[in-house]
């Protein structure tokens, strides 16, 4: 099992296009807000993203997880408008990595306090402590995101609690 988990991160690969200044590594296990949609901070984006997940990688988690260590490595606060999406029959993650402006309110990409914990799958972000379904593109407004990150009617989502 080990093996076939190590084929498959070694397969894995994701290119990096900085677009803003450089910034001081983090560790590799760094804890980060991951949103499919955008940032709702000031930010200043550091790089582009596009993480390459063979077909053959049964578990789409470890393509999220090689985009956060590259961010991690990338000095990045946040991952946003992550997307999905196939070429040539190989799937894709795109992601924009962003670092804190000075004089963003404290905590306001804190991950500490009010976190999440465990961190929350991809695809869902944390606010205030619990993780949220994000769907992409967003929802329209009399519409909400379903834990399978499908938009449906409020008043049919309501229902079915």
């Amino acid at each position: 099992m080990l093996l076939a988990g190590g084929c498959e991160l070694a397969d894995i690969g994701t290119e990096i296009k900085y677009v803003g200044p450089f910034q001081t590594a983090r560790p590799l296990d760094c804890r980060m807000q991951m949103l499919f949609g955008p940032l709702p901070i000031s930010h200043q984006d550091i790089a582009r993203a596009r993480t390459q997940c063979p077909d053959h990688t049964f578990n789409e988690e470890l393509c999220f997880e090689d985009l956060q260590r590259k961010a991690c490595l990338a000095g990045a606060d946040a991952v946003y408008g992550i997307a999905e999406l196939r070429e040539g029959g190989v799937s894709y993650l795109t992601a924009t990595f962003a670092h804190n402006v000075p004089g963003t309110p404290e905590g306001a990409l804190d991950v500490g306090a009010s976190s999440c914990d465990p961190i929350c799958s991809p695809g869902f972000a944390c606010q205030k402590g619990v993780c949220l379904a994000q769907c992409n593109p967003a929802c329209a407004k009399d519409q909400i995101c379903t834990g399978q990150r499908v938009c449906a009617p409020v008043a049919a989502a309501v229902s079915k609690l």
